[in-house]
């Protein structure tokens, strides 16, 4: 990755100093114009430098040499009743189809479905193989209450 041009350090400082500042802060700070301001934000966004967060950037770190973008961790989502009763439900009987998991806990089987999908997302539970049938849950160490 290239070394930044001045402008361009300049801006991603202006954002580091005050994160949610607007393009016209930054402009008047910097002695120029917004839509400079703008096109430098802009491209210190697509080089992971500057993140958007709800309409505001959010500055992020340059390490060492190289310019990367700093992940923050996220904690784990509290899991819903129904995706709790959903995957007590594929650990009583692990391989079970979504037909037999929704009359378990008394629901449709797409609304178990649904819920089966988020808990995959989340990665409490992996689909099996075509060959293999049903769902099995997965132990994950940041879902300790899980």
């Amino acid at each position: 990755m290239s070394a930044l041009s001045a402008r361009r350090q300049a801006v991603l400082n202006a954002y580091r100093q005050r994160p949610h500042s607007s393009l016209s802060e930054v402009a008047r700070r910097l002695g120029c114009g917004t839509t400079s301001v703008k096109y430098h934000r802009d491209a210190l966004c697509e080089l992971g430098l500057l993140r958007r967060t709800h309409g505001h950037i959010r500055s992020v770190e340059v390490v060492g040499a190289r310019e990367k973008a700093r992940t923050w961790p996220q904690p784990p989502q509290p899991l819903r009743p129904i995706d709790q009763a959903v995957l007590d439900a594929f650990r009583a009987a692990p391989r079970s189809s979504l037909d037999e998991v929704a009359a378990r806990v008394h629901r449709t089987k797409s609304t178990v479905h649904t819920h089966a999908q988020r808990l995959i997302k989340l990665g409490l539970l992996r689909k099996l193989k075509q060959r293999e049938r049903g769902y099995e849950p997965i132990e994950r160490l940041d879902y300790p209450n899980v």
